[in-house]
Order: structure tokens, then sequence, then C-alpha cells
């Protein structure tokens, strides 16, 4: 059995495979610059990107909490001036931004208090409640000042949910609890 293998190429094919074989060379070495400088490029575009964006949420949200601590600060002074139960329901609402709110007096007893509507069956039951040991409303007395918690365990609806109290008057604390969802 003979085999046929060409000794010699002849130069059509030679120039051919040579031209191929530059073009694919060329196209690899371009094409490993492009991604090796491109690559950081897009990654350093996506970071920038991306900080803005969680800027932005960290801004809505603020924004968002900062309306909810003003219409806390508006309830407050309200409060100080009487009428507590009628103005901490209609606050307290359905239960959308506040699951509940609670006027605590100076000694750490809760006064008035109004509760979500899924959660009135509580309302009662809160009211006379001592919730002095509580560390969010013995630093609100402290600093005399609005305060948010991290996630917090109510004590009296016994739920996950974020606290925010403010100042009202001069012994008073006004407890509001918020939803995670919120």
């Amino acid at each position: 059995m003979k085999r046929f293998l060409p000794s010699e190429l002849r130069l059509p094919t030679y120039l051919g495979l040579l031209l191929g074989l530059t073009s694919l060379l060329t196209f690899a070495v371009l094409t490993t610059i492009f991604l090796l400088t491109r690559i950081p490029q897009l990654e350093n575009e996506i970071r920038i990107r991306a900080e803005g964006d969680a800027r932005e949420q960290v801004l809505r949200i603020e924004l968002q909490l900062g309306a909810v601590q003003d219409q806390l600060a508006l309830l407050s002074e309200a409060l100080a001036r009487g009428a507590p139960d009628a103005l901490l329901r209609r606050v307290v609402g359905e239960g959308q931004t506040f699951r509940a709110l609670y006027l605590v007096n100076g000694r750490g007893l809760v006064t008035a208090a109004a509760l979500a509507p899924q959660y009135a069956h509580l309302e009662t039951e809160a009211l006379g409640s001592d919730l002095s040991a509580a560390p969010i409303l013995t630093e609100a007395r402290r600093q005399r000042r609005a305060l948010w918690t991290d996630k917090y365990l109510s004590a009296l609806t016994g739920i996950v949910t974020v606290g925010v109290t403010l100042p009202v008057g001069n012994d008073q604390v006004l407890l509001g609890e918020m939803p995670l969802s919120y």
C-alpha cells in the first residue's frame, strides 16, 4: 500500500496556510490583549454602578425612615397636649407603617397603646405593662432623642420588629414598632 504524501507544498497552498495561521495568531493576540485590558475596566464600571445603586437605595431608605420619624415627632408633640388613645389609633390605622404604638411614662409603664387590627385583642393587656427593662426605652430616656433599633423582639406582641422611640414631654417616651417588611 502506497501512501500519498506530497513532498512539497504548492506555493498557493503554502501562502494560504501561512495567511490563515498569521490571521489566527493575530486574532488570538489581539483578543487576549483586549480581554486583559477590558475585563478590569468592566469590573470597575460594574463596581462603580453597584456602589451608586447602593448609595441611592440607602438614600431612599433614609428618606422613608426620616418621614416615619417626622410623623412620630408630630405625634409626640400632639401627645404632649393630650388625647393619646385616639391619636395613637389613628396613626396605627391598618398597621401598614406601625404595628404598634405605646406611650410609656417615666416609670416604664404603658399608659396608652394602639395596635394593628390583627393584634387589637392584646391592646387592653398592653395597658399598664412594665417596659422599664426594655433597653430601647432606657436608652431613649437617657439620650432624650429619637432612637432606632435593629431587629427587636416586641415585649408585648412577641413578634420580631423594628422599634423607634421619641421623647414626649418631660418624662414620657413614645415607642413605635414597625413590621420588618416595611
